[in-house]
């Protein structure tokens, strides 16, 4: 009993810890602007001048820079019109979330402006719930399967071969809290192992 009681009393203290440093950080100082009020609308033919017409920016970034010492995203120039679909990619850990969430508000640029049509977003995130421990032992606990063959369907199904050859301790790297070691693409490739648990 005492055994099963001491990891989870250092546990709850660690959740403490985190809670007390998210109460203790300063206010976020919502540094996004509001685009001039003007009619949402995507390109149209104008019959005046026989062209079509510009259409009205959602969201519009001049010189963005997020990150002091060592940036993370440097100089991103980017508009996105009304009605249209903005395709981000990129390899992992090349910044693509971290620009969503200056978007959102959520991190605060060191240069440049994000421009918004409103500030009323829908956005689904990536925020897998991920053990602690490391990737393989997140990828192989609470599984039916434990063969070695099974463990190598999964890293191939869920594409973390890429990953883990990237990785300095392959899937031996520490996830670390809440996944603090890896992308989000990273968090959602290891945790896309439950779903693949169930269907094979």
């Amino acid at each position: 009993m005492v055994m099963t009681i001491v990891p989870r009393a250092i546990a709850a203290f660690a959740g403490f810890e985190r809670i007390q440093n998210y109460l203790l950080r300063p206010s976020l100082r919502d540094q996004r602007q509001l685009l001039p009020r003007v009619t949402l609308r995507s390109s149209a033919w104008n019959p005046s001048s026989g062209q079509l017409t510009e259409p009205s920016p959602a969201i519009l970034t001049q010189e963005l820079t997020i990150g002091h010492k060592q940036p993370i995203l440097e100089n991103i120039d980017l508009k996105s019109s009304a009605g249209s679909l903005t395709i981000i990619s990129g390899p992992v850990g090349c910044g693509k979330s971290t620009l969503l969430r200056a978007m959102l508000g959520e991190l605060a640029p060191s240069q440049g402006s994000i421009m918004l049509a409103s500030k009323r977003i829908a956005y689904c995130a990536q925020k897998p719930c991920l053990p602690g421990g490391t990737i393989k032992e997140a990828i192989v606990s609470n599984s039916r399967h434990e063969d070695d063959h099974w463990y190598r369907q999964v890293i191939s199904a869920c594409c973390l071969d890429y990953d883990l050859e990237s990785l300095p301790e392959a899937d031996e790297t520490q996830i670390g809290s809440r996944g603090a070691n890896l992308s989000g693409g990273q968090k959602q490739r290891v945790v896309s192992k439950q779903r693949y648990d169930i269907y094979s």
